[in-house]
């Protein structure tokens, strides 16, 4: 077989493991400025380019698979040579045989995975250890479980920067790339466990057929733009016995409900730690928003609002955009921005102690997603005592009174966004006592303790009544 994989970013990392490397002929990007490159010893291609190479398939490795099945069709790519990444189960002819599975801990604490039950350990499911807001808090609950005498294992299907976490706290680990793409019945090591939270909509293929004994917990972090992508035949094979299914918020839960309109589902927000920190003096008022510059985040908006103002505003504000990696939408966001001069400044990922450290020489948190459920980062802005404007598409909304705690748009209203951004500079002077009722917030809704409060009567349901 010869394979183009479609697609270089986040689906491409999950994804690429599962073909066989020496079948893979080449990728695919929309971004002009990787053409002709190499990631993984593989060359780029242009759509255009790719389309007349000799190639048995073209796997689609992104959630805008839509749009990018349509342009193949229209390059002459035959409809049936097209894969997309949530049905490549239905294709071994492509796909490695099962992975192997890595095990974190002393050999003592994995001997017994071997067990045949293990009524009284919980095991706790991530899609992946890097720190996203859903495997952070995943992370949180899992302490939290210790703390409460549970005793739990922590999965994943990709291996990252939490495990040097789960380490530290002493939490055996199991790294399973076939969790990915397998069911609870094909992945047999997780049959002696019969309480299982799953967390985010990652696991609604392993949850597509189960043992329908065991108790689950589905922990739900995603809107309705993640279901898009998905193999919707399989989806709906996922069964309500014993499933206890939870939102983080009003968001998640309604994309959930259009699928599922006769599941139950039960709010468990999150909650994160308290921080300590100083408001550490800066001249310009700054402003920041974080999260990877993607579409359905709306950095774009954000530099359009930023047009819309004048000289006298621009030259007072500093704006940082964190979370900028190169693609086709990151590029163009930063070119749409070069008008703006030294007001906008693009910085890559960084962790979430440096996320603190920005935090603490911040004043406006700016969070304008065309849909987000619950972005763990405005809560943190909260902690901080910083305003935060936000779309009305994003969870935290939910708890917002505009103009008194925090300031809320209507989701991709440019011209309401840069009178938000307006009024925080001509009334600097309301910003503090504002930032102190935002950070009500989090202590009312988000903070670790009332969060171990309301995830100890979701377990106790779930788990342990009949």
């Amino acid at each position: 077989m010869k394979i183009l994989l479609f697609g270089t970013g986040d689906y491409y990392r999950k994804y690429k493991s599962w073909f066989k490397q020496e079948e893979i002929i080449g990728l695919i990007d929309n971004d002009e400025t990787k053409q002709g490159t190499l990631i993984d010893g593989y060359k780029v291609y242009l759509p255009c380019e790719a389309a007349g190479l000799l190639y048995d398939c073209v796997a689609i490795l992104s959630v805008h698979e839509e749009t990018m099945r349509k342009q193949l069709i229209e390059l002459g790519v035959p409809e049936n040579k097209i894969y997309k990444f949530s049905e490549l189960y239905k294709h071994p002819e492509i796909v490695m045989a099962d992975q192997p599975v890595v095990l974190w801990g002393n050999e003592r604490v994995f001997s017994r995975i071997t067990m045949n039950d293990q009524p009284e350990t919980i095991l706790i499911m991530s899609h992946n250890l890097d720190y996203n807001g859903a495997s952070l808090v995943l992370f949180y609950l899992a302490q939290i479980l210790i703390k409460s005498g549970f005793s739990i294992f922590f999965a994943s299907w990709s291996d990252g920067v939490l495990r040097k976490h789960l380490y530290e706290k002493n939490i055996p680990t199991i790294i399973d790339p076939n969790l990915q793409m397998r069911t609870q019945k094909e992945v047999e090591w997780t049959h002696g466990f019969h309480r299982i939270i799953c967390n985010t909509l990652n696991y609604y293929q392993f949850l597509s057929d189960r043992n329908l004994k065991d108790k689950i917990i589905w922990w739900l972090h995603d809107p309705e733009v993640f279901y898009k992508s998905l193999d919707q035949e399989l989806l709906q094979r996922v069964k309500e016995d014993d499933l206890y299914v939870c939102a983080v918020g009003p968001i998640a839960e309604k994309a959930f409900k259009t699928h599922f309109p006769f599941f139950e589902v039960k709010q468990l927000l999150y909650g994160i730690p308290d921080v300590s920190f100083n408001k550490l003096p800066h001249k310009k008022l700054s402003f920041v928003t974080i999260g990877n510059v993607q579409e359905y985040k709306g950095q774009d908006i954000l530099i359009q609002a930023l047009k819309q103002l004048d000289e006298k505003v621009l030259e007072q504000i500093q704006v940082k955009i964190i979370g900028f990696q190169p693609s086709v939408y990151a590029n163009a966001v930063k070119k749409s921005a070069e008008g703006l001069g030294n007001v906008v400044e693009f910085i890559p990922p960084v962790d979430r102690e440096e996320i603190h450290r920005v935090l603490e020489k911040t004043d406006v948190m700016i969070c304008p997603s065309r849909a987000d459920s619950m972005p763990v980062v405005v809560n943190e802005a909260m902690q901080h005592c910083l305003v935060c404007i936000i779309s009305d598409a994003t969870g935290n909304a939910a708890y917002v009174e505009d103009g008194k705690n925090g300031l809320i748009v209507k989701q991709g209203d440019v011209k309401a966004l840069a009178e938000k951004i307006r009024w925080c500079v001509e009334c600097r002077d309301k910003l503090e006592e504002m930032g102190k009722a935002a950070r009500k917030i989090y202590e009312q809704y988000f903070s670790i303790e009332v969060f171990e409060k309301n995830l100890l009567r979701i377990v106790r349901e779930a788990f342990y009544e009949d």
